[in-house]
């Protein structure tokens, strides 16, 4: 759904709360008031990245497009911090605080479930069995496919300057280890669309390393 598509009343809800949590989490890690502007936005960039692919998916595979619309926005509400591949609890908690929320608004009831499903499942970095239904399979897709590729690069870069000093190398070394949890990412993707896409990126990824690791050797 793009900025200028004219929304439901969920939808502006749903995206109003989404931005809102995001910009709250964004102050702490970038230690800012609440008047102050903010260097990078990760969460709301995440945010934006999963709607976009969870919407493209959801076309291409016919899934219900309000469903994974709803899951995109909402699956991270009760994400703290940006620690990754730990099971915090926060799509069981995401989900019954997005019920909430969707049961104040106009989104059909019938699919508040479904909705609540998906952002239960969505946590982890890799999974060892595949997620089901559909509509969460995709969420969880779209939601390691946001950590590939070329918006993955953008979003760890911009994000790195929060954590304290950085260097080239020190950024090199923490991309490289992360290179093998991506990998696990692509092979746990449900959808034959989503590991495609997911082997792409994946490969965006690593020439960008191994050519900046020949470039710090001086090649």
């Amino acid at each position: 759904m793009s900025e200028s598509e004219k929304r439901t009343p969920w939808q502006e809800r749903v995206i109003s709360v989404a931005r809102e949590r995001a910009r709250e989490e964004s102050l702490e890690l970038w230690d800012r008031s609440s008047d102050e502007e903010l260097p990078f936005n990760y969460r709301l960039e995440h945010l934006k990245a999963v709607a976009r692919i969870a919407e493209g998916l959801a076309l291409k595979l016919g899934a219900d497009l309000r469903i994974v619309r709803a899951a995109a926005w909402l699956h991270d509400l009760a994400k703290e911090g940006i620690a990754e591949g730990i099971e915090d609890g926060h799509g069981v908690r995401g989900a019954e605080e997005a019920r909430k929320i969707l049961e104040r608004t106009d989104f059909p009831k019938e699919k508040i479930a479904a909705v609540c499903q998906a952002i239960a499942e969505h946590v982890g970095l890799y999974r060892d069995h595949p997620v089901e239904p559909l509509e969460a399979a995709i969420l969880w897709d779209a939601d390691k496919l946001a950590k590939l590729g070329a918006i993955s690069l953008v979003h760890f870069l911009c994000l790195s300057l929060s954590l304290g000093q950085v260097t080239t190398d020190s950024l090199l070394a923490k991309g490289r280890e992360f290179l093998g949890l991506q990998a696990k990412m692509v092979e746990s993707m449900n959808t034959p669309q989503g590991r495609e896409m997911g082997r792409e990126r994946y490969e965006v990824v690593r020439s960008f390393y191994e050519q900046l690791e020949r470039e710090l050797k001086g090649g």
